[in-house]
């Protein structure tokens, strides 16, 4: 019988960079154009994919990564017209919700990790210490851009590398602290709801993340190296605005000042759906 441990310490010995760059470069590879319809309706199916969502046809997808970053007919995702309303960034499983308790994110059942280990910037770690977290699982089936879940504006944004170990229900349950681990790229919103910390957690395959905002590509032309950037002049978005695109499926935490929000009726383990509201603000933001 197989042993899952042995898999992961297997998991965690490999190339995991190497492998997923090599991944992703065949996966950009353009296709002939009579090979494109057959080919990506086939890997559509065998991952689960639904086309008639995309914004494109099959055939007019030039390769499997032009497929996996698609994006969505439009209408067929809507976010609330509201500054109250916390609307999910992503189409995913929601993993885990709830309190950020004194610097503990849970990451699954029974399993926690400390904010400032995924945050790794000291000025902003207390500012959500005690505050309120989202973890979003995209599998590879899901659609895999990230949008803005308020509107507001981008003051900054903090690229950590790292390693690109699966984050699916095998690891995630074995490996601690695994989203400290791995590469990530956070994007910090000021909001009327305060500050809003989105983090985009790269994983094995996903050979790349993208910012649509500036000129960032993680575990691409960025090297490996941490790097930051805080704006003179914050970038305006409106909720629904593309932050950035995974080339495969990732984890998104998205991460709350503390007394800000108070929860739907959302519970850990639910699929959601881009643009679903998540969240309101507690009684005494909607009157501010």
């Amino acid at each position: 019988m197989l042993d899952m441990n042995h898999v992961v310490t297997l998991l965690k010995i490999l190339p995991q960079n190497t492998i997923s760059r090599t991944l992703g470069d065949l996966a950009r590879l353009k296709m002939p154009a009579y090979l494109r319809e057959p080919v990506v309706t086939a890997f559509a199916r065998m991952l689960g994919a639904d086309v008639r969502e995309a914004e494109k046809a099959p055939g007019q997808y030039k390769s499997l990564a032009d497929f996996f970053t698609r994006r969505l007919k439009p209408g067929v995702r809507t976010f609330p017209g509201s500054l109250t309303k916390v609307a999910c960034p992503v189409d995913g499983l929601l993993r885990a919700i709830g309190p950020v308790e004194n610097g503990r994110l849970e990451q699954v059942k029974g399993i926690y990790y400390n904010v400032d280990s995924l945050l790794l910037d000291p000025e902003r770690t207390s500012l959500f210490r005690n505050g309120d977290q989202v973890n979003l699982y995209l599998s590879p089936s899901d659609y895999h851009r990230v949008h803005s879940p308020l509107p507001g504006k981008i003051t900054g944004w903090r690229y950590i590398p790292g390693g690109l170990l699966p984050v699916n229900g095998l690891t995630i349950a074995r490996v601690p602290a695994l989203f400290t681990l791995n590469e990530r790229l956070t994007i910090y919103l000021q909001t009327g709801l305060g500050q809003v910390a989105v983090v985009m957690i790269g994983a094995m395959v996903v050979g790349r993340i993208r910012a649509a905002f500036d000129n960032i590509v993680t575990n691409g032309s960025r090297g490996r190296i941490l790097d930051f950037r805080e704006y003179d002049k914050p970038i305006p978005v409106e909720a629904g605005d593309e932050l950035g695109v995974f080339e495969l499926g990732s984890s998104v935490v998205l991460l709350f000042e503390p007394g800000r929000i108070h929860f739907e009726e959302v519970q850990a383990g639910s699929l959601v759906k881009l643009g679903q509201v998540l969240a309101r603000a507690r009684k005494k933001e909607r009157q501010g």
